[in-house]
């Protein structure tokens, strides 16, 4: 198949970026009839056959078990595998080991997270690594101690306080740094660490024996640690330069053989980057540091949503640090005394991380991706700036994605056990926030808010705060510090204007004994469609809301106390005769929110009901006269205004 494995890897790396199986299926079908045009038919059922061959193995395998070996662990879970399947296990035993045999108890539930529209989600990380099912551990037992070297270099240094290397060389302990993907996660480390013994080899032997050595040094410590995905990564590169000659049959090679190691774990960072850049470096005769960093800038912003540019600047020198403190685990790994250099690697990471950043925000469409791409190609045969020039218009373009917009979009984001929602008028890159989410045992601001209104390319927000409880507003200093914020409306205000929008406050001039009572209602009608956001009031709120604004048309309603019985009244649901109800809950949350009573009570009235907790980010697009909703797990549905 040589001069043909290049179509293979393109072929195979476009498939992955899909995530259900049936619409590879889809994919896959559409390549085939359009190979048909400039392949012959030889060629086509080689390539089909491997094809076939990446769409079987992605095929899922969650199987249930409750013994089983652990593969990895960090801070507060392990990984426990058993043939092909693997299961999460949430704990914080520390004398749980690589390797070692265990019995679990817990009821198996699906792997979940926050999702708000992501294409990089806690779901896809599991996925990728064939990870389906997770329990929190009512009971966690040794059976057998792990009698790997795997396990005795983790048991070693563990005991010996040397947790650094164990970080390093395992991917143990939490994830403390923005940067701990560089070190850790990317993998680069390997493949840089292996490329430089080979280099020195180089100098001494012949490339062919210096070839050989390397790759039988890969195996055996690959061995060792029984082949993580960095070290097949790497072996299949070095074998990839070692069997051809020729630089495109090559890339194909490398992105077909990692594709089959692990199936879904293709629509990855990790799997995106070095495949991407192997792909543009194909097409070229030599590399190009300017084509190399516009590429790694368009596929962050279409995982992450933003792009810091002086962490793509210094790329390398990130890839030359991680390679470093890596060789330095492997030398010291075995030694028998501590050596206390996680200091010295908290001290170089807490420095990347205050590091100046220069963030470009807004998650990239594949359209703009596509065109990204295309003029990265015309600017490697032509070297004309003219195309970089296009390109830095397409990155504008995506920035300030918002100003191409002619519709209303109000999100409930997914923030877990709080309230937020995100309200974006047409043609602009401002945002309105009602609630910002909040939690006392996770950055709700951090690792989702922030990121999610970068993703949205908006450039600043006006926040209203229904009350003051933490999973209303506890993120607002952490937006505030990250964002650039307009105004923060607290207490009760009768009409807030923003762009354009009149935002009115029912039972702005009542107050009541009860705190959540005085939750701040936001009310607004946007076309014919009406939308209440209620904070946490009650039900005796709810009543004298009804008798004061009984002519009010509600459409959407965001129902009050993430679902709490004590709310959403029969008489008011039915009243108002609401299409919609969102609930902002967090899964499995210690409250017992939505209740059944609750929920009951709006499927008695045939209102159609979503919840974060099942559906997570939800969506409304406001056209003329009609509504588009869909949420982040593909549900999708239209309305049109019958009243």
């Amino acid at each position: 198949m040589k001069k043909h494995w290049i179509y293979a890897g393109i072929i195979i790396f476009s498939l992955g970026l899909v995530e259900r199986i049936e619409y590879r299926i889809i994919f896959a079908l559409a390549w085939s009839l359009f190979m048909n045009h400039f392949l012959e038919k030889k060629i086509r059922n080689r390539i089909f056959l491997i094809v076939m061959l990446f769409l079987v193995l992605s095929i899922p395998f969650p199987k249930e078990f409750d013994t089983g070996r652990v593969v990895n662990k960090k801070d507060s879970y392990v990984v426990v595998n058993k043939g092909f399947s693997n299961i999460l296990v949430y704990t914080h035993d520390e004398n749980i080991c690589i390797d070692d045999k265990v019995y679990f108890n817990g009821e198996l539930e699906e792997i979940s997270g926050y999702n708000n529209f992501e294409i990089s989600t806690f779901q896809s990380w599991a996925k990728g690594h064939n990870i389906y099912l997770c329990t929190e551990a009512d009971e966690l037992v040794v059976l057998k101690e792990g009698r790997t070297i795997r396990h005795w270099i983790y048991k070693h240094n563990k005991q010996l306080g040397n947790d650094w290397i164990n970080t390093l060389l395992f991917g143990t302990g939490g994830q403390d740094s923005e940067y701990n993907y560089y070190f850790v996660q990317s993998g680069f480390h390997v493949s840089m660490l292996f490329a430089a013994l080979r280099s020195i080899l180089g100098r001494h032997f012949y490339p062919e024996k210096a070839d050989t050595i390397t790759l039988l040094t890969e195996l055996f410590v690959g061995t060792i640690f029984h082949f993580p995905y960095a070290y097949a990564r790497s072996i299949i590169g070095l074998l990839a330069h070692i069997i051809f000659e020729d630089k495109k049959d090559r890339t194909g090679w490398q992105i077909v053989m990692l594709a089959l190691v692990k199936p879904n774990y293709v629509k990855s960072l990790s799997f995106v980057i070095p495949s991407g850049l192997r792909l543009l470096n194909a097409f070229k005769e030599t590399k190009d540091n300017l084509s190399t960093r516009i590429l790694l800038i368009a596929v962050i912003l279409r995982f992450e949503g933003c792009c810091d540019l002086i962490s793509v600047f210094f790329f390398r020198l990130f890839r030359w640090l991680a390679t470093i403190f890596y060789g330095l685990a492997l030398i010291f790994m075995l030694l028998p005394v501590r050596i206390d250099m996680k200091s010295d690697m908290v001290s170089i990471l807490w420095y990347m991380d205050n590091f100046p950043k220069l963030y470009v925000n807004g998650r990239m469409p594949l359209l703009l991706l596509g065109a990204i791409v295309y003029l990265l190609d015309r600017y490697l045969v032509n070297k004309n700036r003219k195309y970089v020039a296009a390109m830095a218009v397409i990155f504008m373009i995506n920035s300030f994605q918002g100003l191409f917009c002619p519709f209303y979009r109000i999100t409930y984001v997914d923030v877990g056990q709080g309230d937020c929602a995100l309200i974006q008028t047409p043609f602009s890159v401002y945002g309105l926030l009602i609630d910002t989410g909040g939690s006392a045992y996770k950055d709700v601001a951090g690792d989702i808010v922030v990121p999610f209104l970068r993703s949205k390319g908006i450039h600043s927000v006006d926040v209203i705060v229904s009350h003051e409880d933490t999973d209303h507003m506890g993120s607002l200093p952490a937006i505030e510090e990250n964002c650039h914020v307009n105004n923060v409306y607290l207490g009760k205000n009768e009409v807030i204007q923003f762009n354009g929008l009149t935002v009115i406050s029912p039972l702005y001039d009542r107050y009541y004994e009860e705190d959540n009572d005085n939750s701040q209602l936001s009310y607004f009608m946007i076309s014919d469609f009406g939308f209440l956001f209620t904070g946490d009031i009650s039900t005796a709120v709810e009543e004298d809301l009804l008798n004061n604004y009984g002519e009010m048309k509600i459409t959407v309603l965001k129902v009050a106390h993430h679902g709490s019985r004590f709310s959403s009244g029969f008489k008011f649901l039915s009243a108002y005769r609401i299409p919609f109800a969102i609930i902002s809950a967090g899964r499995n949350n210690s409250y017992g929110h939505p209740h059944s009573e609750t929920l009951e009570r709006l499927d008695s009235l045939l209102i159609n009901t979503m919840c974060t907790a099942e559906e997570s980010a939800i969506e409304f697009l406001v056209g003329p006269h009609f509504l588009l909703y869909r949420t982040a797990k593909g549900k999708t549905g239209i309305y049109f205004d019958e009243r």
